[in-house]
């Protein structure tokens, strides 16, 4: 991976036929490129419990709102420290009623709003 520049990296990393094993590489690189690969619906599953636990709340928002992350995972998302993580959880279709409900009552208003017009909610 080292040998790609940035812009190789991200069209890698966006692409639908990038091989999971390419993606876990990606998953090591700027927090840039791991945002990228966090939010790709190509992504698997053992890679988003990975950069769900990242360092950088960049990262962690784009496990977020990402459609296929799984509950389990959102729900942990849903306490995170950084309101942007949260706000990700609550704009997330994927997110299960009980997790968006508590996210309407956050400390945060862009969360609260998030939380109110996902569509789960609005339904």
């Amino acid at each position: 991976m080292k040998k790609l520049n940035k812009e190789d990296k991200i069209r890698l990393a966006k692409s639908e036929n990038t091989p999971a094993d390419t993606l876990m590489k990606l998953a090591d690189d700027d927090k840039h490129i791991r945002r990228i690969v966090a939010m790709s619906p190509n992504t698997p599953i053992n890679i988003l419990e990975k950069l769900a636990i990242d360092e950088e709340a960049l990262v962690r928002r784009g496990v977020a709102s990402n459609e296929r992350t799984p509950a389990k995972i959102l729900e942990v998302l849903s306490i995170d420290d950084d309101w942007v993580v949260r706000m990700g959880v609550a704009k997330n279709p994927s997110a299960e009623v009980a997790v968006l409900e508590k996210l309407i009552d956050d400390g945060k208003e862009w969360v609260r709003i998030a939380a109110k017009n996902n569509p789960i909610i609005k339904r």
